[in-house]
């Protein structure tokens, strides 16, 4: 079993321990060493819609904001709509 150093921490979605460069920054939250309590890979795999991003902000001591939300997704559209390998009709629907 591997143990936590002081420069790694255990995710407690997937319970594996990692570096703290694999998890999110969260200034606000000492108990887990100024860090969300999901690694980066969790987050990503689970914050699928706002409804999940909402359900991951609860649970990393999060103040949820939906005028982060709107902008964030503005952002998101606006990068997709100028990659040009997103828009390329052989990408594979399966990697978009």
């Amino acid at each position: 079993m591997k143990t936590v150093s002081p420069k790694s921490k255990k995710c407690v979605r997937c319970g594996r321990v990692l570096s703290l460069e694999e998890f999110y920054p969260n200034k606000s939250w000492k108990a887990q060493k100024f860090r969300d309590a999901w690694c980066k890979d969790c987050a990503l795999q689970f914050c699928k819609d706002k409804e999940t991003a909402k359900q991951y902000c609860y649970e990393n001591n999060r103040t949820w904001r939906d005028g982060v939300w709107d902008s964030a997704l503005k952002k998101a559209q606006y990068a997709l709509s100028t990659d040009a390998e997103y828009n390329d009709s052989k990408t594979p629907s399966k990697k978009k």
